[in-house]
């Protein structure tokens, strides 16, 4: 992973009402290659901050995911809500 992470860990609390409700991360990697030679992908302007504004074949993205759930004593989790930040890019010039 290119922007890594230290935040790995879940954090949660018991509610009154027997529930739980989890606070955690998820780092997720994302690959973009053109499909022939001789083709380019332009950054966007996110993405141009780690690998600066030129083209190129390919690019490794990380992001975190952050969200929060509330877990019942049974049945399903509600997911509360979820955001995503880019961590980390780097180019892939000769792959």
């Amino acid at each position: 992973m290119v922007g890594g992470t230290q935040h790995t860990k879940t954090y949660a609390m018991k509610t009154r009402s027997g529930q739980t409700l989890a606070v955690f991360n998820a780092p997720v990697d994302r690959t973009v290659r053109v499909m022939e030679a001789g083709y380019t992908i332009n950054p966007n302007e996110t993405e141009q901050i780690y690998v600066g504004e030129d083209g190129a074949p390919g690019f490794l993205t990380s992001y975190i995911h952050q969200s929060s759930a509330l877990i019942p004593a049974s049945g399903k989790p509600t997911l509360l809500s979820t955001e995503s930040r880019l961590i980390g890019c780097e180019r892939e010039d000769g792959f």
